[in-house]
């Protein structure tokens, strides 16, 4: 079993779309798709991994999660031994939102969110009678 998230990008060389994904910046971005989820992947607490078909070992390393993929390019993600598939727009943020959900209901390494405190009660101040 793996102990740190990894999210595997199964992708083609050949294929348009992966080409996009992997190689064309984002809307109002230097960086594609890819790149970004690359860059904050330690930070979340997940490994960013890229499997073309063009591996010589492609197989071998998409076996496990081979019945996910039917297409290009397709996003898996694998945590406490269990695999997930994305399905979802090919952003990087709709992409990172996936991976924290799951790390997080998990209870996998994702920043947990601190409790946040409830508000006191407010107490109606006592108006001043005119005698």
């Amino acid at each position: 079993m793996v102990s740190k998230a990894q999210l595997y990008l199964v992708h083609a060389n050949w294929c348009p779309y992966c080409v996009s994904f992997k190689n064309e910046p984002e809307p109002g971005s230097k960086m594609s798709s890819w790149d970004v989820i690359k860059g904050k992947s330690k930070s979340i607490g997940f490994n960013a991994v890229a499997l073309a078909d063009s591996d010589a070992d492609f197989a071998a390393k998409t076996s496990k999660f081979a019945n996910l993929v039917n297409g290009y390019p397709s996003i898996i993600l694998e945590h406490d031994g269990k695999y997930y598939k994305y399905e979802n727009q090919r952003e990087s943020g709709h992409i990172i939102n996936f991976v924290k959900q799951h790390i997080a209901s998990n209870g996998g390494q994702a920043k947990k969110a601190k409790a946040v405190a409830k508000p006191k009660a407010k107490v109606p101040k006592k108006r001043a009678t005119k005698a």
